[in-house]
């Protein structure tokens, strides 16, 4: 009996990591870490600050959101099987922000993202191997 409970926990270990990345269409985040920095969401003066979101539309899967006062938008190419994800060029409103270095360091490491990864309630985007951005998911 035991032989057969661990050959089927076994398996199952296998099955959990061979999973295969979450779609991210209709999905939207909230980042928590830049490059490892924390970001105090309390401190934040709009709740919708350095926010991604995913959204499929006709040309294909539409990503947007917002960074320190700026709403920022692309075209998103991300591929299930792999993990991979790239951003796009990214067109965005351009006013000057309180914290426009923050922003600045945002939106750059968006366009470095390379792939991306969905564990629970956190969506993690890399840059290799490397974490860059790290959000949690909105509650609505």
């Amino acid at each position: 009996m035991k032989k057969i409970f661990f050959m089927s926990l076994i398996a199952m270990l296998f099955v959990a990591c061979g999973s295969k990345p979450v779609s991210l269409e209709g999905t939207s985040w909230n980042l928590i870490t830049l490059e490892g920095a924390n970001i105090d969401r309390a401190t934040l003066e709009d709740p919708e600050s350095y926010s991604l979101g995913f959204k499929k539309e006709e040309e294909g899967i539409r990503s947007f959101g917002k960074g320190d006062c700026n709403r920022f938008f692309s075209m998103a190419k991300i591929d299930m099987e792999t993990g991979a994800i790239d951003l796009g060029a990214m067109g965005s409103t351009r006013a000057m922000c309180p914290n426009q270095a923050q922003e600045d360091k945002y939106l750059k490491a968006m366009g470095t993202v390379t792939k991306y990864e969905v564990k629970g309630d956190k969506l993690t985007l890399f840059n290799g191997k490397k974490a860059v951005l790290v959000y949690s998911k909105q509650v609505k």
